[in-house]
């Protein structure tokens, strides 16, 4: 993606299956980790733009990162008595790693698809099975529609449970 935001569509879809579960701020920093590598390139006109955190390997140390800035933040936050105002699933240790590592594994995968320059397999190969399985318009037409889903979803689960905490009138 040209763009980080496009990945996030695949974020909001999966907060919207699995509130409780999901970290989705843990997936978007995972994947905002991982175009720091092709920012740097760009900026400074050098190719190949997606390098090292564009391989598998990593994207698993981009997660383990994006891991271990949470536990500092949530260590903070419970220092601080401020953890009560975030949402459980941002800084609870499984939603994190859901969020992280997906974020991650996800944004190779997503890239490899359109970026010629992408090695997901690499060190053991520069080869790129996935390069042009679709185009980049379609992914990002993907994208998107799974971040609409995902926002009408988690509208819906919301509105659905203030209705619930709502005192029955006749």
């Amino acid at each position: 993606m040209p763009v980080t935001p496009f990945h996030f569509g695949a974020g909001l879809a999966a907060k919207a299956a699995a509130p409780q579960r999901f970290g989705l701020l843990a997936f978007c920093a995972a994947n905002v980790i991982i175009d720091v590598e092709p920012l740097y390139y760009a900026l400074t006109r050098q190719d190949p733009l997606h390098r090292f955190f564009h391989t598998l390997p990593g994207a698993l140390i981009a997660a383990l990162l994006t891991i271990f800035l949470f536990w500092i933040l949530k260590t903070v936050l419970q220092w601080l008595h401020l953890s009560r105002f975030v949402v459980k699933a941002e800084i609870s240790p499984p939603g994190v790693w859901l969020g992280a590592m997906s974020g991650a594994i996800s944004h190779v995968l997503l890239d490899s698809v359109v970026h010629a320059d992408v090695q997901p397999f690499a060190p053991l190969t520069r080869s790129n099975p996935f390069l042009g399985w679709f185009s980049i318009f379609e992914v990002q037409n993907f994208l998107t529609l799974l971040a609409l889903a995902g926002i009408a979803g988690i509208i819906l689960r919301s509105v659905l449970h203030r209705s619930k905490k709502a005192p029955f009138h006749e």
